[in-house]
């Protein structure tokens, strides 16, 4: 009973004097600093490219109605909707009267609706901006004789709100044409089938067929309006970075520095499990002890995993505090927990490897070209020498299987934003791959402790534990 223990209680403690070993030689600290330079990344990727304007941000809707109070004068009904389509409080319009008036700065309401009374013999200027390019309008007398009393519908071709390049869509937007409330009674129809009601907030998207269509919005006894359009679905480009939210930091710095950087850095952190002992000459300190070759081996995988860990989970905690900060809230959790898993994955798979061509090489200069020519092929000549990049055979590859899990962790705005992630594999099926190449690396680090005749065997390594054990 008590041998059954000794396994695992070895391993650990093994497991334990990697991880003192790294912090005392400064390999631990090399490890977090160099994952730091995404943190760094993080910073002007956040502030800037995340910040981006776009025009389209926030769509404003205005309408000149008749107000109430006489049904004659003007009414300005401004109305205002998200990329993500919430209507938005506190949005800043300024009206500003023509030539001499004074600038009125006002803000939408909690519903995003703005109502100004105006003087049907005034001229106006108005301005509003919200995270994007300013855009004004101009109003006067003619604009206000022409104001109706029925009902006033706009509309605007729009990609789907949600960005993920499905069809195309039209969004409308309809209010009374006295006091200017949303007309929620209005129908919509496309292609002669019933679409739904205009919304509480006077909204309605719809959803555009390859093709030409036709959209009524009608009331129960007559058409209000009728439009001809088309739609190419998948001709507009995807979500740009400011409309992707906090998750797009995540995003740009998993396609762009992390997936190349960390297997490097663990390419030399798995150098340290056995090409460095045998260099460094402390290969002999580890023959002497009453450990076993399952024990050693399962330690220093366990060792260089936490190395990798204690790294990846301070960089992934600085790349939250940067997006958070930048955007104003924080980078959804589930996107960090499949970021930190991506990048541990990538680590663990390219520490074994180096560690399963140590046992081959004698020298940690020849281990390590060795292995980043394994990272070369799997990474940037994959794709270019036509080895599949989707389907089954791509799950041969531990990028193409870290991409699948980090895309099924991401919001599907940012999903579709990046080729990388598309197209999405099951999460069963990325769940079975990323099992697979773990214990299959394990297993073959295992078997080479034990396997006669490599390499390492005829340095002295194989040798049995009570000769090991003899002064030399």
């Amino acid at each position: 009973m008590v041998r059954i223990g000794v396994g695992p209680v070895l391993a650990m403690r093994v497991a334990k004097w990697e991880t003192r070993k790294a912090w005392r030689s400064g390999r631990l600290a090399v490890a977090i600093a160099a994952f730091m330079v995404l943190v760094l990344v993080a910073i002007p990727v956040a502030l800037y490219l995340g910040q981006a304007h776009d025009p389209f941000d926030v769509m404003a809707f205005w309408h000149v109605v008749r107000d109430t109070s006489d049904g004659v004068s003007p009414l300005l009904a401004f109305y205002t909707l998200s990329a993500w389509g919430q209507a938005i409080p506190g949005y800043p319009v300024t009206v500003f009267e023509i030539p001499n008036g004074i600038p009125r700065i006002l803000e939408t309401d909690t519903g995003g609706s703005l109502f100004v009374p105006l003087d049907a013999n005034s001229t106006y200027e108005v301005r509003f901006e919200y995270r994007q390019y300013p855009e004004t309008i101009y109003l006067g007398p003619g604009d206000f004789a022409n104001a109706t009393m029925w009902y006033d519908v706009k509309a605007v071709g729009t990609h789907d709100l949600d960005f993920d390049r499905r069809a195309e869509s039209q969004l409308l937007h309809a209010v009374h044409g006295l006091g200017g409330q949303p007309a929620t009674e209005l129908q919509v129809w496309r292609n002669e089938s019933f679409q739904g009601n205009i919304d509480e907030h006077g909204y309605f998207r719809v959803i555009l067929p390859e093709g030409p269509s036709e959209v009524i919005v009608r009331n129960a006894t007559s058409t209000v309006l009728d439009l001809f359009l088309g739609s190419q679905p998948g001709m507009r480009s995807p979500a740009l970075p400011a409309r992707q939210g906090q998750a797009f930091v995540g995003a740009y710095l998993w396609n762009s520095p992390a997936i190349n950087l960390v297997p490097l850095i663990s390419l030399a952190i798995g150098m340290e499990m056995l090409a460095a002992e045998r260099s460094f000459g402390t290969l002999d300190l580890l023959r002497v002890r009453p450990i076993s070759r399952r024990a050693l081996c399962l330690g220093k995988i366990a060792g260089a995993t936490l190395s990798l860990l204690v790294a990846s989970v301070l960089a992934t905690c600085g790349i939250a505090l940067v997006g958070s900060l930048a955007y104003g809230g924080p980078i959804p959790l589930v996107a960090l927990v499949g970021f930190l898993i991506g990048v541990l994955f990538l680590g663990v798979v390219f520490a074994l490897v180096a560690q399963l061509l140590s046992f081959i090489f004698q020298g940690t200069t020849n281990a390590f070209i060795a292995s980043a020519a394994i990272w070369v092929i799997l990474g940037p000549a994959w794709g270019t020498i036509g080895l599949p990049r989707a389907g089954p055979w791509a799950m041969a590859n531990p990028f193409y299987v870290a991409n699948g899990f980090v895309g099924l962790m991401m919001p599907q705005a940012v999903v579709f934003a990046w080729d990388s992630f598309l197209p999405q594999a099951s999460v069963a099926g990325t769940a079975s791959a990323v099992a697979m190449w773990l214990a299959a690396l394990i297993i073959l680090a295992l078997l080479s402790w034990h396997v006669s005749g490599l390499p390492w065997r005829l340095n002295g390594f194989g040798r049995s534990r009570a000769r090991s054990k003899e002064p030399d």
